[in-house]
């Protein structure tokens, strides 16, 4: 092992790291719209879908996009439902879903969020060739 590779094995191990430090730094950042990364996330999730297309969003599904437990979901959801950032209703074709969107102030909360996470993407990655950072990124994680 030369003097320069990190401890614990290289590129994963350093990528883990950066990932928490940047979600360690998210969180600082987002604490003034009294908001976790993980909540966050929740919230993107739902606000990039509503962008998207105007089809209902399920806990389930907002578990995939976020790649979050389900059941980690389902409690940011009825956390977020509490304080009146998002509402759950009947999912209009499935019987056994319930359907999530933002309500005005969770969208605004999406906006204000988003800058705030834009912000820190352009610090924390100031000195990386983005382009090449997001293919590579995107290649890891959509595999063929």
């Amino acid at each position: 092992m030369s003097g320069d590779e990190a401890p614990g094995g290289g590129l994963g191990y350093l990528l883990m790291i950066s990932a928490h430090a940047w979600r360690t730094s998210l969180g600082r950042r987002l604490a003034p719209l009294d908001l976790t990364p993980a909540q966050f996330f929740v919230v993107m999730a739902v606000h990039r879908r509503r962008l998207k297309s105007q089809r209902a969003l399920s806990q389930r599904q907002i578990a995939l996009d976020t790649g979050m437990d389900v059941n980690v979901v389902s409690q940011v959801i009825r956390g977020l439902e509490a304080r009146g950032v998002v509402d759950r209703g009947p999912h209009p074709s499935d019987s056994r879903a319930l359907s999530v969107t933002l309500t005005g102030s969770g969208s605004q909360l999406a906006k204000s969020g988003s800058l705030v996470a834009r912000r820190l993407n352009e610090e924390f990655f100031a000195g990386a060739d983005h382009q090449g950072l997001m293919q590579e990124l995107q290649r890891i994680t959509n595999p063929i």
